[in-house]
């Protein structure tokens, strides 16, 4: 009874138009082959990570993390799946064929980094370098490792609250990484 209270609308008032912008994006997609196949390849991988992060931004299902939107938690989400996903296809590649992918994702990366040497001066002192006496102390304390482990134990502070929670995973990680 209700269904009949409602009015027909007619057909072409139901249709919706197609943007424009749907189809610029068909465009490019086929006008790259003509820049070369490693942009076309880099493109790819970006574009597929795209709309898989477009998806679940979409439809990924809802949690108990609200705010400051659900969306942006659903992003989170696909951003972590994207990269347990890439790491997991990295596992599986030798060396240097996981470097032309890392290629892939931006020039800088995949190429061989310098090996340190962190034990071969151990002066606190060093008065041969004009810059600066303790070079030593500064290099050691402004390392991307320490300043990673100083960010992390932050981090950990703030989530768990619980020192000797927090002293158990920080002696355990350091345990783990012997």
């Amino acid at each position: 009874m209700f269904m009949a209270q409602l009015p027909q609308m007619p057909s072409r008032q139901l249709r919706r138009k197609v943007s424009d912008g749907s189809y610029s994006f068909l465009f490019l997609s086929s006008a790259s082959s003509t820049i070369g196949p490693q942009s076309d390849r880099t493109w790819g991988v970006w574009a597929m990570i795209a709309a898989f992060l477009a998806y679940c931004t979409l439809q990924a299902p809802s949690t108990i993390l609200i705010r400051p939107h659900p969306a942006v938690w659903h992003l989170v989400h696909g951003l972590a799946v994207v990269y347990l996903v890439a790491l997991t296809f990295l596992l599986f590649q030798n060396r240097d064929d996981a470097r032309q992918f890392m290629k892939l994702l931006h020039p800088d990366l995949g190429v061989e980094l310098p090996e340190r040497c962190y034990g071969a001066d151990c002066r606190l002192y060093v008065p041969e370098n004009p810059k600066n006496k303790f070079i030593n102390i500064y290099e050691t304390l402004f390392d991307e490792f320490v300043v990673a482990h100083i960010l992390g134990w932050f981090g950990k502070a703030v989530m768990i609250r619980n020192q000797l929670l927090l002293w158990v995973l920080s002696i355990g990680f350091e345990l783990l990484k012997l």
